[in-house]
């Protein structure tokens, strides 16, 4: 019971502070003590159970070095793949303008290649080594990561739909393959518990991504915009050039002066914006890139076990099993006397 209540308290607190910390701001006292609160159950959670014979979560499960690596590993490639999506989504409707359809049609081929390749992937993870599928996942994860990061607003839409088709190819080789190599470090006992164990793993990595991402990207765009007006401020010439254009524009077309001046003020300021948040979804996708480069080290110490199925075996002949089989017995029945004087029936001899 004890165990049960302070895995809650730590699991409600810890993804309440990372859900609302960027509405309330992480210096703010709500999410400073819903951490400390969830700091204080998270370690009361983990001496409860280490100290218990039939624990509610076996965390000892985590000294199996292999199955320690391959955790971390599902950890880190769960916040790439659910960052990348959350990122994608906001890059493709928001800073590129498409709309839903347009998006939902760019991202079709890579749900469709990660439908079809997982199938081959998981076949092949019964003859190689999971994890040299892993690591050639997670390889390709960054690259393609890193390619994100040159898409603009000219890229061709067949351009676009490429690489995330190349994204769900890599995807791939890390769903099937992640989840068996996993699993093969344990005994068959134990198979219950590291399966919820890294369920659990991937719902934190996914409440962790989301928070993780959003703040980044809101804090790398408030520096992006910081970083350009301090650039248009060392050349004064360019942007004094820029402004009176957008002027003459707004004055062409019948602005007054005042509202010319206002107008050519405000388009800057868009431009500005609009570049600062690209380059702000590039420091993002190569940050994710990053992460999903980082999963290539402990992925390297997952170990080669490969786990198979348990065949039927002839049992060995037990020992009543070779004993001859019993005699059937022949029920005492009294002597019937005859004619001849015989005392002995003639079924029973028969028998």
């Amino acid at each position: 019971m004890l165990g049960l209540l302070s895995m809650a308290m730590f699991l409600v607190t810890f993804l309440l502070a990372i859900t609302q910390g960027r509405d309330e701001g992480w210096n703010s006292p709500y999410i400073v003590t819903l951490l400390a609160v969830a700091a204080v159950a998270g370690v009361g959670f983990v001496v409860t159970e280490l100290r218990q014979t039939e624990p509610f979560v076996e965390l000892r499960l985590y000294k199996n070095f292999a199955f320690a690596m391959a955790s971390l590993v599902v950890f880190l490639n769960t916040i790439t793949f659910m960052s990348s999506s959350f990122v994608v989504t906001l890059f493709l409707q928001i800073h590129l303008l498409y709309t839903p359809l347009q998006s939902a049609w760019i991202l079709m081929p890579s749900a469709v290649v990660i439908g079809i390749l997982s199938v081959v992937t998981g076949r092949l993870s019964d003859f190689i080594a999971p994890k040299l599928l892993i690591i050639f996942g997670l390889a390709t994860s960054t690259l393609c990561m890193f390619q994100h990061a040159t898409i603009t607003s000219v890229t061709s839409f067949e351009a676009i739909a490429f690489w995330f088709a190349v994204r769900g190819f890599t995807r791939s080789f890390t769903i099937t393959p992640l989840t068996t190599g996993s699993l093969a470090p344990l005994r068959e006992s134990e198979l219950r518990m590291g399966s919820g164990l890294l369920s659990l793993n991937r719902g934190i990595a996914s409440a962790v991504s989301i928070a993780l991402t959003t703040t980044v990207l809101q804090n790398r765009l408030a520096e992006r915009v910081l970083l350009l007006v301090q650039d248009q401020s060392a050349m004064p010439f360019a942007a004094e050039e820029l402004l009176q254009n957008f002027f003459f524009t707004f004055k062409h077309l019948g602005d007054f002066t005042d509202m010319a001046q206002i107008k050519a003020a405000a388009m800057l300021q868009q431009l500005l914006s609009a570049e600062a948040a690209l380059h702000s979804y590039h420091d993002t996708f190569i940050l994710i890139g990053w992460i999903s480069a980082a999963g290539i080290v402990p992925a390297l110490w997952m170990g080669n076990a490969k786990r198979k199925s348990a065949k039927a075996t002839p049992l060995a002949p037990s020992p009543q099993a070779m004993a001859p089989p019993p005699q059937p017995t022949v029920p005492y029945r009294p002597a019937v006397g005859g004619e001849n004087g015989t005392h002995v029936d003639s079924k029973i001899r028969e028998a």
